[in-house]
């Protein structure tokens, strides 16, 4: 994955069934009440979880005060073991404390439900300083969450967190196993590079985005381009546009495919990319995001309809 985020992109699609999900928690605290309310459950006696729960909320994030935050959300959890949102806070809590192994040891609690939080969780684990005993118990965990969780975008992220951790260990046979579960598009042609001096390539409209001629060549950012096949993935099964463009500072490419549906369907179309990204489907723009950012799956995602037939799915980054 590239450093440089002004390098041309890395790009991953995955198409989901689009689902609802809702998910609330209301901890019944505003910051302009938050004084009256730590006095009131303070005095209260038998206090239950959802108590201490609020009352941790309430010294963190209003009063500032992460040491009576956590001790409210450790109450919590000696109230009730299982509770999910003392165990999602108070990581959060250690986390910014520096105490990366409290903080894993409690998130990991998380994981035992299937709750869609854990889509965003999963990478925040990503984010601590682990040992290779942590690595070992995360894929545990995230095995475990493959083989049980009710959630396919949960599993996606967890499967490719996974490919991440054997990684880690050396092990690319398995990290490279993890990654293709996901399902990626593979058979992408390519064009490319553009020019994108002064990321003028965001809005710039080039010829891929006027037609599509695979015999053509068209004025590249320095030389003659035309489309061509993408020979190989990297081990994350992404598209990699460093290795397949040059120049590739300051660059603009496309890749693009057709994508057969047997039908009709409401999809939900998501993308990660290395920087700024465009995303047409039957010629209709469905995602841009001028952003220049790291790249991490499904960073932007749309609702989109995949009609009967082949569908015409254009991405620029």
């Amino acid at each position: 994955m590239i450093k440089n985020i002004l390098n041309a992109a890395l790009i991953s699609i995955l198409i989901f069934l689009t689902s609802d999900v809702t998910y609330s928690y209301d901890f019944n605290v505003a910051s302009d009440t938050s004084s009256s309310t730590i006095q009131k459950l303070s005095q209260k006696e038998n206090k239950t979880a959802d108590d201490y729960l609020t009352l941790g909320w309430a010294y963190y994030a209003f009063k500032n005060d992460v040491n009576e935050g956590a001790a409210n959300f450790e109450k919590a959890i000696e109230k009730n073991a299982g509770f999910y949102e003392a165990n999602l806070l108070l990581g959060l809590l250690y986390k910014s404390k520096g105490e990366y192994e409290k903080a894993l040891q409690h998130w990991l609690k998380c994981f035992d439900f299937d709750r869609e939080e854990n889509t965003t969780l999963i990478y925040y684990v990503r984010d601590l300083e682990f040992s290779l005993a942590d690595v070992r118990k995360i894929i545990e965990k995230y095995e475990h969450i493959i083989g049980s969780s009710k959630d396919e975008l949960i599993k996606a992220h967890a499967s490719y967190c996974l490919g991440y951790y054997y990684g880690v260990l050396g092990n690319a046979a398995k990290a490279k196993e993890a990654y293709q579960k996901l399902g990626y598009i593979k058979d992408w042609i390519v064009i490319g590079p553009f020019d994108n001096k002064e990321k003028v390539g965001f809005n710039a409209v080039y010829s891929p985005e006027t037609e599509i001629d695979l015999t053509k060549q068209y004025d590249g950012k320095s030389i003659k381009v035309g489309w061509r096949k993408l020979i190989g993935l990297d081990l994350a099964q992404t598209v990699n546009f460093n290795s397949v463009f040059y120049p590739n500072e300051w660059a603009t490419g496309y890749a693009l495919i057709y994508v057969l549906s047997d039908s009709d369907k409401d999809v939900a179309m998501r993308v990660g990319s290395d920087d700024s990204i465009k995303v047409w489907l039957n010629d209709e723009l469905i995602i841009q995001n001028e952003k220049y950012q790291a790249f991490l799956p499904d960073q932007n995602e749309t609702g989109a309809i995949l009609h009967k037939g082949w569908n015409k799915l254009l991405v620029k980054v």
